[in-house]
């Protein structure tokens, strides 16, 4: 699922990307599947372009310069089922009515991508995490079940119609 993307649905890559974890998190290299590094819980870690302009890097709580990447890495907390991530100043929305910056609660674990001069992040979830969030922000709790169930009956058919069958954000890494 990609987090803050432009009206069309593509990337809107943003400059930096400051994040903390509930509980211990880990920095990965998807490609290798190597584990890079681990961080504690709730410390704020920075990403950005790094001085020379090719690669990006990750900034400990104390500014301390902790990894270097140049196309993605990943942030997964070590235990995703009791923690999660949390993004701050996200523009989600983007040239929409619904608009908002604010901080993002993340389940599961977040790709952090190289775009260009810039970064995006796609957030990685098993479906049924994903319609939790998605039908908790489109519809308020107090409703009907039947109305949250019908919800949830939606979100999950267009989101494997995406997925599978029109694949409009597959050249970009996600499917959501």
């Amino acid at each position: 699922v990609a987090i803050g993307t432009t009206p069309q649905g593509g990337p809107a890559p943003k400059t930096a990307i400051a994040f903390r974890a509930t509980g211990p998190f880990e920095l990965r290299d998807p490609e290798s599947g190597r584990q890079l590094s681990v961080g504690p819980a709730n410390e704020l870690w920075l990403v950005r372009r790094a001085r020379g302009g090719r690669n990006f890097e990750i900034l400990d709580p104390k500014q301390r310069r902790m990894l270097v990447f140049r196309k993605i890495i990943s942030v997964r907390p070590l235990d995703p089922r009791a923690h999660s991530l949390i993004f701050q100043r996200l523009n989600v929305g983007s040239g929409t009515n619904w608009q908002v910056v604010n901080d993002r609660q993340l389940k599961g674990g977040v790709e952090i991508k190289a775009r260009g001069k810039g970064l995006h992040l796609v957030n990685i979830l098993p479906l049924e995490d994903y319609l939790y969030g998605v039908v908790n922000e489109e519809m308020p709790s107090h409703f009907p079940v039947a109305a949250l169930r019908t919800q949830a009956i939606i979100a999950r058919n267009h989101a494997l119609y995406a997925k599978e069958i029109i694949r409009p954000h597959r050249a970009y890494g996600y499917d959501i």
